[in-house]
């Protein structure tokens, strides 16, 4: 049992929420990271804005609050995304996919339930695509294609504010520094 500052305790299991896993928290409300986001991210943090809630953001000024951070994303990864209201139509699409999967009652969840959360699961980690169709013929540089391409299976590419050129540069800067240093010494 874990103790809850509004009433007396309350299990680990009434802190999970179906399918997402631990409660959302303020810090579902910013996402983070160095790849495009995922499906778990854009769905937290929409819950965590409580879209609907009395006194809250309405469900579609939640969604344009989290398509401001995920086009963050894609303008560093310099990938062009879908319109604005194709975005929020995919996001509205993904939270009411899993809220209709969550009002399922406990004693009607069967296999064909549990194989819904897994396709949900799946869908949930992985990449969350807002780019168009045509995406590849609209991206010229070799290095955005790679990065989308690992976006789009493994996830492994990260990106950041650095390309090969830059790190080229750099490195080289750094090697003649330290040729400069290893002079001095002599």
């Amino acid at each position: 049992m874990l103790p809850s500052p509004t009433g007396p305790c309350q299990t680990s299991s009434r802190s999970l929420v179906f399918g997402l896993g631990p409660r959302i928290t303020s810090e579902d409300g910013i996402i983070t990271g160095a790849k495009l986001p995922t499906g778990h991210q854009i769905i937290r943090c929409m819950l965590n804005k409580k879209p609907g809630a009395n006194g809250a953001l309405s469900q579609f000024e939640a969604t344009k609050g989290v398509l401001e951070q995920v086009r963050l994303f894609y303008k560093k990864a310099n990938i062009p995304m879908v319109s604005d209201k194709g975005a929020c139509h995919k996001m509205v699409d993904l939270i009411n996919a899993n809220n209709k999967l969550r009002k399922i009652s406990q004693a009607k969840r069967s296999s064909e339930t549990a194989k819904q959360l897994e396709k949900m699961e799946c869908r949930l980690d992985a990449t969350f695509q807002l780019w168009p169709p045509n995406v590849e013929k609209l991206i010229d540089n070799p290095e955005d294609l790679a990065f989308l391409a690992s976006m789009k299976t493994d996830r492994v590419a990260t990106c950041g504010v650095l390309d090969k050129k830059l790190q080229l540069k750099v490195k080289r800067r750094e090697e003649h520094q330290a040729a400069v240093k290893r002079s001095w010494r002599r």
